[in-house]
């Protein structure tokens, strides 16, 4: 592993996600997170103009801390949560990866598009959530980890309920 991320480091991380999402493994992929992440996904303001104060206005999800992506992990499995009964079916796609800004060797800022094919076993309906999104990542113990995700959901008129596997 070379000092500062590389382009092909950066894609499979994310790749190594949206994998662990549509196979649920929902450990290895809480792995994926510093302990102090920062997980957010940005309302729009107005047809041009998401949310940028995710303290003062309107997120679709906005959590803190690795913790609370382990309590939605819980609600995931534990048939709690209303976005994930029944479990709909997911396939991640992730392109155009970019290093954004000079990485160093302990943080490097990542860009990307994103689609996430959703299908409803319950009533067989499917969508397709896509956007953009930002990832900061950190070296943590040898392994790069991802401190800040932004979600920039492009397509916002949400047929159903969202959560972190649909995006």
């Amino acid at each position: 592993m070379s000092a500062t991320l590389t382009r092909a480091e950066a894609e499979e991380l994310l790749a190594r996600e949206g994998h662990y999402l549509d196979t649920r493994q929902w450990d290895a992929w809480l792995d994926l997170f510093t302990e102090d992440v920062v997980f957010w996904v940005p309302a729009w303001k107005s047809e041009e103009q998401p949310t940028d104060d995710p303290d003062r206005e309107l997120s679709l999800v906005y959590d803190v801390d690795r913790a609370a992506l382990v309590d939605r992990v819980w609600r995931i499995r534990s048939g709690m949560s209303v976005a994930s009964t029944p479990l709909q079916r997911t396939a991640h796609q992730i392109a155009n990866v970019v290093l954004a800004g000079s990485p160093t060797d302990s943080a490097a800022e990542v860009r990307a598009s994103w689609s996430v094919h959703v299908y409803n076993p319950a009533n067989a309906k499917q969508h397709v959530f896509f956007g953009l999104c930002e990832h900061t990542l950190r070296r943590e113990g040898g392994a790069w980890k991802i401190a800040r995700k932004k979600v920039l959901l492009l397509n916002d008129q949400i047929p159903t309920v969202l959560d972190v596997y649909m995006i």
